[in-house]
């Protein structure tokens, strides 16, 4: 199996530009505006998040100032090279994966199991694409509510954390058990 490259790896694959302008991997802009006929043409994909909406576009030629911008601004969470999280608003993420061919996008899981297993939270899915250039999966998503784990635990008592495990345990037992009986 050959690998992808990771030149950039995927840490520097989303910068903010301005407050309200991302740009994500090498194809991608993502824009807050000021109300739905302030909505840039050609806009792919645009959702409500909190006061504002936020509209993904391709990237254009008219874009070239676009070139710098801070990868670590919103960041949530890195894993190594292979991928890494931010926030776009307040209920917004952006996943960026290192992708190979033929292996099944995230994007493409998550309504799967929400069909099979509606009673598993999952996250809404906003749009998805690979950016081939690069080797990456994008994955735009609305954030499920809650906290996250790594800031919950240390307030968290021994009861509290078993409790999550066997939350979490179950969900995934029903998961397999609801996929099983639903092929």
């Amino acid at each position: 199996m050959v690998l992808c490259e990771m030149d950039p790896v995927c840490g520097a694959s989303v910068a903010r530009i301005t407050s309200s302008r991302w740009l994500l991997s090498s194809l991608m802009v993502v824009e807050k505006v000021d109300g739905p006929e302030a909505k840039p043409p050609g806009a792919i994909a645009h959702w409500q998040d909190g006061d504002g909406i936020f509209c993904l576009r391709n990237r254009s030629t008219d874009d070239s100032e676009l070139a710098a911008g801070d990868s670590k601004a919103d960041g949530i969470h890195e894993a190594g090279i292979s991928a890494a999280v931010w926030r776009l608003g307040q209920n917004t993420i952006v996943k960026v994966h290192s992708w190979i061919e033929d292996v099944e996008m995230e994007a493409e899981k998550i309504p799967f199991a929400a069909e099979k297993a509606p009673e598993v939270p999952v996250p809404d899915v906003l749009y998805a694409w690979v950016d081939h250039d690069l080797n990456r999966s994008f994955l735009i998503m609305k954030r499920v509510e809650g906290e996250i784990l790594e800031k919950a635990l240390p307030k968290l008592s021994p009861l509290q954390r078993a409790q999550i495990a066997n939350d979490v345990a179950q969900f995934c037992v029903n998961l397999a058990v609801n996929i099983s009986t639903r092929l």
